[in-house]
């Protein structure tokens, strides 16, 4: 268990889904930083993460105490 002030890196789960596409949804609305002009569903996210894990690509969550704050995935282009 984490104290609030220490940070937890782990492999993401689709479970992480609803909080990823929380942060992630916030740049699609606010910001120009992406090319998604539409709202990410907890179900896309799910979906991205499984094919990434599918073919053994990191996908990674930065958590809290409370909750997830952060993620990074690797991807092939």
């Amino acid at each position: 268990m984490t104290t609030s002030n220490e940070l937890n890196v782990r492999s993401a789960r689709p479970l992480d889904a609803q909080a990823i596409s929380s942060i992630y949804n916030h740049y699609v609305q606010n910001t120009v930083i992406t090319f998604e002009e539409t709202l990410v569903t907890v179900g896309d996210i799910q979906i991205r993460i499984e094919n990434l894990i599918r073919v053994g690509l990191p996908w990674l969550v930065v958590e809290d105490a409370i909750k997830v704050q952060g993620y990074a995935y690797a991807a092939l282009c």
